[in-house]
């Protein structure tokens, strides 16, 4: 610092206090006979709590601080644990949080990957060249966290790593709640990515608003599947409103390409049809790039840019490139192996009872997991659905008209949910990440297992104004909405 300047912050961690001191380097463009009077501030902060030491003292070229004779206060963390949404004092983990009054502190864990479930090898699975090779998780030691991207330059703001958990704050707009999106990541001492974690600022009650859907009757000797409860919107949504009611397109959500935990940002606000992504900013405020804004095929990167690359993650690469979407013609599943476990549950047919366990690459909020596949499959007269024209739709409203408006479907033969023309992220070629496609008149949702028609097909919903196919098969890779489904 060649000049004075605002109040400087060491942070260091792993410290052991004790008979010998603590050095802590840090470089100055002042003169050597340079000596400032200051304040000082000394935060002592354990998983236990925190202790905060001030005093004053000299900042010189090289200053030894003897802080026994600073004065002492405890601090109180007045933060909400996102980890704990219900207070009951059981941690459940998860890579979203949903926070949603402005003004307050949060924080969650930050050595924890996912829900930190280790989902077991299952070496015998070959369904359609699938393996099920298992999920291991890992204890990770962060060296920094910070904002990757967000829908508003300030919409958290003091995003900061202390005992082991992510902070950060929601300001609000002069005290107004500014709903939106964000992804925080932690970072390695090198600056590598180690994990992420999507923020859903929202106030919306998502548990008061839960949606129980009707199964097929030819379902109803399997009582996994009966009474699914699916949330009354997509994941990431800011509403649950159509263009026709909002003028915004907040109800189309996040995309995500199915196994993945990272979100992909959504079409802007400019028409019911645009084909235009949503602004994202990064930590200082900046606009992410969106690249490219031709067929080029960039490598990955940490940086906070959306790319559209045309190479495969591999497993340890997954938690790396949070904003790098997987392209590439030939690269029908995102990944350089073809897990199916990936989301927890394996194609084992009907007769399994089970719609699988939440593993740590799943997107959705703490008590919820992806919708399994059969929790749509009441709506149509066969499980799988097909065309209105063959099958009937009773129970959807407005198959020929949604597009400005949402589909309409009574999910349990009397309420209606919202269903939004969400389009897709298609991942054939590498300059079609934006614009998106088909955002005016389809809609997808991912489910949580994969197909049994191919290694790299997923089971999808998707609908059109022809067709409502509950269990369609769908390229891995392409990026389509989630729908989060209550852990029972």
């Amino acid at each position: 610092m060649a000049e004075e300047a605002a109040p400087l912050t060491l942070n260091v961690s792993g410290v052991q206090l004790g008979e010998q001191p603590v050095s802590l380097w840090y470089l100055t463009g002042a003169p050597a006979d340079r000596s400032v009077s200051c304040d000082i501030v000394v935060t002592l902060s354990t998983d236990k709590g925190s202790v905060e030491l001030s005093g004053e003292g000299d900042l010189t070229m090289e200053t030894a601080l003897s802080i026994d004779s600073f004065t002492s206060s405890v601090i109180e963390d007045d933060s909400i644990d996102l980890s704990d949404p219900d207070g009951d004092g059981v941690r459940e983990t998860a890579n979203c949080y949903v926070a949603g009054k402005a003004g307050q502190t949060y924080r969650f864990p930050a050595t924890i990957m996912g829900n930190g479930y280790t989902t077991p090898a299952d070496p015998s699975y070959s369904v359609k060249g699938g393996t099920a090779p298992g999920i291991t998780p890992s204890v990770m030691a962060p060296a920094s966290a910070k904002v990757l991207w967000q829908t508003a330059p300030t919409l958290i703001t003091n995003v900061k790593l202390q005992n082991d958990h992510v902070y950060f704050e929601l300001p609000g707009d002069n005290g107004t709640f500014v709903p939106g999106n964000a992804v925080i990541a932690i970072y390695d001492g090198s600056g590598r990515i180690l994990w992420s974690w999507h923020i859903w600022v929202t106030d919306a009650d998502l548990e008061a608003n839960l949606q129980t859907w009707k199964v097929h009757d030819d379902l109803a000797a399997y009582d996994a599947y009966q009474n699914p409860q699916l949330m009354d919107r997509n994941l990431g949504a800011l509403s649950n409103l159509d263009w026709a009611n909002s003028n915004t397109n907040a109800s189309k959500g996040l995309f995500y390409q199915w196994g993945r935990k990272d979100p992909f940002i959504g079409p802007d606000n400019s028409a019911y049809n645009s084909r235009v992504a949503t602004p994202t900013y990064d930590a200082e405020g900046n606009l992410c790039d969106v690249y490219p804004p031709a067929s080029e095929t960039p490598s990955f990167t940490n940086d906070a840019r959306w790319t559209h690359v045309a190479q495969k993650l591999s497993r340890k690469d997954i938690a790396a490139y949070p904003m790098a979407f997987v392209a590439g013609a030939s690269n029908y599943f995102w990944l350089d192996e073809t897990a199916h476990d990936l989301w927890g549950l394996l194609y084992l047919g009907d007769e399994a009872n089970t719609i699988g366990h939440k593993t740590i690459y799943d997107p959705c909020p703490p008590g919820y997991r992806v919708m399994n596949p059969y929790a749509l499959s009441g709506v149509m007269s066969t499980v799988s659905g097909g065309t209105y024209a063959s099958l009937g739709y009773g129970n959807v409203i407005n198959p020929k008209d949604f597009g400005e408006t949402n589909l309409q479907v009574r999910y349990d033969g009397n309420n209606i949910a919202n269903l939004p023309p969400t389009g897709l992220i298609y991942f054939e070629k590498a300059d079609n990440f934006f614009p998106f496609d088909r955002s005016w008149n389809y809609g997808y949702l991912w489910t949580s297992r994969m197909g049994n028609t191919h290694d790299y097909r997923a089971q999808r919903l998707h609908f059109d104004v022809n067709n409502f196919l509950t269990q369609e098969s769908g390229y891995a890779s392409y990026g389509h909405g989630v729908r989060c489904e209550k852990i029972k």
